[in-house]
């Protein structure tokens, strides 16, 4: 093999690897998009609210060693649209979809990404415009 094809050979390498990297970071965002085929962006929010044992005070995340919030976001027909991570103290993440039906399922984790609580599932619709809400509440039974 040339010098040169070697060089080329391993630019593409660099570029795939560079594009790998970009659409795994842009995956870890706060915020999501429905990815349904249409083409058409997200006109709407579905914002989603949590709280442990009732309440929004961020001791009660603390208790239970829960850092942050994972949000599975699926459309109805069971498609993986993105994943939303709060700090679980926030209480509140919004994420942008398009007009449809969707299912959440939120998951507690610790610092390091491990469950700390049950996964707890919320079918919802989203509207063609405005905000729909999705209310969660981690009962003392959700942590096992």
């Amino acid at each position: 093999m040339s010098a040169g094809a070697l060089i080329r050979r391993r630019r593409l390498s660099g570029a795939i690897v560079l594009a790998v990297l970009a659409a795994a970071a842009m995956s870890c965002g706060g915020s999501a998009a429905s990815t349904r085929s249409s083409g058409l962006e997200p006109t709407a929010t579905a914002t989603f609210r949590w709280t442990v044992e009732e309440s929004s005070d961020a001791t009660f995340c603390a208790h239970y060693g829960a850092s942050s919030v994972n949000i599975d976001l699926y459309e109805r027909n069971g498609a993986y649209v993105d994943r939303v991570t709060k700090p679980c103290s926030e209480f509140v993440a919004t994420a942008s979809l398009r007009e449809g039906g969707y299912s959440a399922a939120l998951q507690l984790v610790d610092a390091s990404g491990a469950a700390v609580s049950l996964s707890l599932a919320s079918s919802f619709d989203v509207p063609t415009t405005g905000d729909t809400v999705v209310d969660t509440d981690f009962a003392k039974m959700s942590f096992p």
